[in-house]
């Protein structure tokens, strides 16, 4: 009875080490952020909905994972999807505060995970002024001040 114990344990054993799964090291995750669980729902939306989202977007499978979420080749694609995607959704308010903190947050997170999204060449200037390719850039107009200024504003 013993013997058959050990030898089932160790099938058990290798069958699990030969079990596929999912690296939790690359598994995205920057929907359990504070900072993105912080962010309004409507621009949580063009990351986390179940359809019609970033991973869609950018072709990648489930589970989602960094290597394909945080690509630097597909980071024009991301960028985008979101500049047209977080404005459409937030319709309350100007969406440059919005659109600024989900690239942000995008942006850290993938260079937290070793992926330098940043390193594409053009960046976005405004969520009216969308850019085809590049970087999750994003630079909001200001005053005179340095401060960050809404639709509407005077630039003075």
């Amino acid at each position: 009875m013993a013997k058959l114990q050990r030898y089932t344990q160790a099938i058990l054993a290798v069958a699990l080490l030969q079990w596929p799964s999912a690296s939790t090291a690359s598994q995205f995750t920057m929907t359990n952020e504070p900072a993105f669980e912080a962010m309004r729902n409507c621009a949580q939306i063009c990351v986390a909905a179940p359809f019609g989202s970033l991973p869609e977007k950018l072709d990648c499978k489930y589970p989602y994972q960094n290597e394909c979420l945080c690509r630097v080749d597909l980071a024009g694609v991301a960028s985008k999807y979101l500049t047209s995607c977080v404005p459409k959704q937030c319709t309350v308010g100007p969406p440059d505060a919005d659109l600024s903190s989900m690239m942000n947050i995008y942006n850290s997170y993938c260079l937290s995970n070793g992926f330098d999204v940043t390193a594409a060449p053009a960046v976005v200037t405004s969520a009216s002024s969308r850019s085809n390719n590049g970087a999750l850039g994003y630079h909001g107009r200001t005053n005179a001040n340095g401060c960050k200024r809404g639709y509407g504003e005077s630039a003075g």
